[in-house]
């Protein structure tokens, strides 16, 4: 029951991480139901350490890439950025949303899961550190190095979408 509890609220947040990670909507599916079997059975090793939010986020990611190095293997790799960060209001901001997650799709996988975690799903540089397994300056290199490729890709423009994440 604790597991059922921890886990059902993460549902929707570990559904759109993995959606900005896969191509569709099945295999992001896929991913969170192989996340949530992961996490089911290693439940009784997580003990309370750290965040639960966060472990369950790092199985997601670590599954994913090895998803990844499978698919890689059978030269089988096309990414697609499906999101629903929030629903936009206006036109003008469905499209500006739409151009964003055209651009996101042309940024490294590392920098977007980055990007993704830190300004989507709010998690703190230490705690993307941790699921990435790399260091917080490498967490916040890639994300500079994210802004900095949209903000290039978007011709300067202002991009108001992601001025949350900056």
């Amino acid at each position: 029951m604790k597991f059922v509890a921890n886990i059902i609220p993460q549902l929707p947040y570990l559904r759109r991480f993995a959606r900005s990670l896969t191509e569709n909507q099945a295999n992001a599916d896929d991913l969170v139901q192989c996340t949530a079997e992961k996490a089911l059975k290693m439940d009784k090793s997580f003990l309370g350490k750290g965040s639960y939010r966060a472990w369950l986020f790092t199985i997601l990611y670590r599954t994913f890439l090895d998803q990844q190095m499978r698919f890689q293997r059978l030269n089988e790799t096309s990414l697609e950025m499906v999101t629903d960060i929030s629903a936009p209001e206006t036109m003008v901001e469905r499209a500006e949303l739409r151009q964003v997650t055209i651009l996101l799709q042309k940024l490294p996988e590392e920098q977007r899961a980055t990007l993704t975690l830190v300004a989507v799903e709010g998690f703190s540089y230490e705690e993307v550190g941790k699921m990435m397994n790399v260091p917080i300056g490498t967490v916040m290199s890639r994300l500079y190095r994210a802004r900095l490729k949209l903000k290039n890709l978007m011709g300067e423009k202002k991009l108001t979408r992601l001025e949350i994440v900056t």
